[in-house]
C-alpha cells in the first residue's frame, strides 16, 4: 500500500490508469474511496513529481550524447578490435592489448605481408585510438550523430575486407604448415633410408617397414596423400579443409611411426657395435663396455676414453654421444692394433659378444 501511495503522490502514469480504469473484484475499502477521490479531483501530483518530469526534458540532450558514446565505445569499438586480435592469434601471435593490436595489425599485415590495405588500418587506428583511447583518457566526450553514421560505415567496410584477409591467411598459414609437415616427414626418411627421390623414399619406407609388417599399412597412404597435395599446392589449387585436416592428424602418426622404427634401428645398430670386455684389476674382476665406432670408446664405469689409432685418451659422455648419434652402422673389426691398446692399457681381457 505504501508503494502504492508513492506511486500516485508522484504522479506515476502506470498507477494513474490504475485508478482511473480498474475494476475491483474484491475491495477491503482502499481501492474504492482512491478512485472517487480521483474523480474529484483531489488527488493531484505533488511539486516534486511536477519537477521530476520537467527535469527529465532537460536531461534528453545528455543521455542522447552518452547513448552516441556508448556506441562508438561498445559496440563498433569491440566490433573490430576483438576481430583484429583474432587474425592476429591466427598469424601465431599471443593475445594483445589495445595498442599493441593496431601496432601488429600494420607491421605484419600492412607492411611485412602486405595482405591488407593502409586505409583499413587507418580505419582500425581511428576508432581504436583516436576515439576508444581519447574517450577514456578524456579527450573525448561525445560524437555526433553524423561522426557515429560514418564510423559505424567504416567498421563494416573494415569487417568485410578483414573477412577476406581471414581466407587468405587461413590458405597462407595452410601452406606454410603444410610444408613444414612435408619437410619434416620426407628429411627423417632421408636419415632413415638416405638420400633418394620421394618415390625411391616411399618404395624403401614399403619395402623395409610395410612388407615386413613392422608398420601400419594406412601409413603408406599417408604418404602418398602428402605426394598429391604438394602437387595441388604447386598447382595453385588449394585442398580443402577437411581434407588438409585429415591428412594433419594421419601425419601425426606417421612421424610417430618413423620416430619409434628410427629409435628401434639405432639401438639395433648400437647394440651390434657394443661388446663386453671383462678383465682383473688386481683380484677384483671388472667389466666394461667397448663400442667399436670410429673412434672406438672404452667405458669403464665413470671413466670413459677414446681410442685413435696406438692413441688410448681420457674423454668424456659428450663426445661419446656426439659420436654415437652419428653412427649408421658398418663393418665391424676387432683389430690387432686395438687389442695391443688394450692389453696395454687393462691387460689381459675376454670379449663377450651381445646374442
Amino acid at each position: 500500500m505504501t508503494e502504492f501511495w508513492e506511486g500516485v503522490k508522484d504522479a506515476n502514469p502506470i498507477f494513474y490508469t490504475f485508478l482511473r480504469d480498474g475494476v475491483p473484484i474484491y475491495d477491503r475499502g482502499g481501492f474504492l474511496p482512491w478512485k472517487l477521490l480521483l474523480k474529484m479531483g483531489k488527488i493531484r501530483p505533488s511539486p516534486e513529481s511536477i519537477d521530476m518530469f520537467m527535469g527529465m526534458g532537460d536531461k534528453t540532450k545528455d543521455i542522447v550524447k552518452r547513448r552516441l558514446l556508448d556506441i562508438v565505445m561498445g559496440d563498433i569499438y569491440w566490433g573490430i578490435i576483438t576481430p583484429s586480435q583474432a587474425l592476429l592469434m591466427l598469424y601465431g601471435l599471443p593475445p594483445t592489448n589495445v595498442y599493441e593490436t593496431v601496432a601488429e595489425v600494420k607491421r605484419i599485415f600492412v607492411d611485412k605481408e602486405k595482405l591488407l590495405e593502409k586505409k583499413y588500418w587507418d580505419i582500425l587506428e581511428d576508432i581504436a585510438i583516436k576515439y576508444y583511447k581519447g574517450f577514456e583518457h578524456g579527450k573525448i566526450n561525445e560524437v555526433s550523430g553524423e561522426e557515429v553514421d560514418k564510423l559505424l560505415k567504416n567498421s563494416q567496410d573494415y569487417l568485410k575486407r578483414l573477412k577476406q584477409l581471414r581466407e587468405e591467411l587461413e590458405k597462407r598459414m595452410t601452406e606454410k604448415l603444410f610444408k613444414e609437415i612435408y619437410n619434416n616427414i620426407f628429411e627423417m626418411l632421408k636419415n632413415l633410408f638416405g638420400k633418394n627421390t620421394e618415390s625411391g623414399l616411399i618404395r624403401n619406407y614399403e619395402r623395409e617397414i610395410i612388407n615386413s609388417a613392422k608398420g601400419d599399412p594406412r601409413s603408406l597412404k599417408t604418404l602418398n596423400k602428402l605426394i598429391s597435395m604438394k602437387k595441388e599446392f604447386n598447382g595453385k589449387k588449394a585442398p580443402t579443409k577437411y581434407d588438409f585436416e585429415s591428412l594433419r592428424k594421419e601425419s601425426v602418426y606417421l612421424v610417430q611411426e618413423i620416430t619409434e622404427y628410427s629409435q628401434r634401428k639405432e639401438l639395433g645398430l648400437l647394440q651390434k657395435s657394443k661388446v663386453i670386455i671383462s678383465f682383473r684389476d688386481g683380484k677384483e674382476e671388472k667389466h666394461a663396455e667397448l663400442f667399436l665406432t670410429k673412434p672406438s670408446f672404452l667405458v669403464n664405469g665413470q671413466n670413459i676414453h677414446k681410442i685413435e689409432g696406438e692413441k688410448f685418451l681420457k674423454t668424456d659422455v659428450n663426445e661419446l654421444n656426439e659420436v654415437l648419434s652419428n653412427y649408421r652402422g658398418g663393418r665391424i673389426i676387432i683389430s690387432d692394433e686395438l687389442i695391443k691398446v688394450l692389453k696395454k692399457e687393462i691387460g689381459d681381457f675376454n670379449i663377450s659378444l651381445w646374442d
